[in-house]
């Protein structure tokens, strides 16, 4: 468990009232962790004014009923709660967070980068074929 989730585990205890040991903790997997009740709660870190999320990650956070995004800075208690039941199913914005896709491009040498990047990176390559095949003009 890295630090930002050692705080985590440290608020969820507190804000729900069951002792740490009580929290399941799921290392790579979706929510970080879950309550003896059901309740799920996945971790972010804030990063210019955002967080970021892979959108097969985000399909299942969204699966869930009970799901609560915490997200962290620096302090020890979150910078916002967000719970992804008021949340739409795409990048989107809450209160002045934005959330967005990151994917992985296939043959690149970057591994990540941001969902409407690669879309836009898409749409570029699918309209070069397009023009090399005669199917659309210059």
């Amino acid at each position: 468990m890295n630090p930002r989730e050692t705080k985590a585990l440290r608020w969820i205890a507190n804000a729900t009232g069951y002792r740490t040991d009580q929290i399941k903790f799921t290392n790579n997997r979706s929510p970080d962790f879950t309550t003896p009740d059901g309740q799920g709660f996945e971790v972010k870190t804030l990063k210019f004014h955002g967080i970021d999320t892979w959108p097969r990650q985000w399909d299942q956070l969204k699966a869930l009923r009970r799901c609560t995004i915490l997200v962290f800075s620096e302090g020890e208690e979150p910078e916002a709660i967000i719970p992804i039941a008021e949340l739409p199913d795409g990048p989107s914005k809450w209160e002045d967070i934005s959330i967005r896709f990151l994917a992985q491009c296939p043959g690149s040498t970057e591994r990540t980068r941001l969902w409407s990047e690669y879309v836009a990176d898409c749409a570029r390559m699918t309209r070069r074929v397009a023009i090399r095949e005669g199917r659309l003009m210059e």
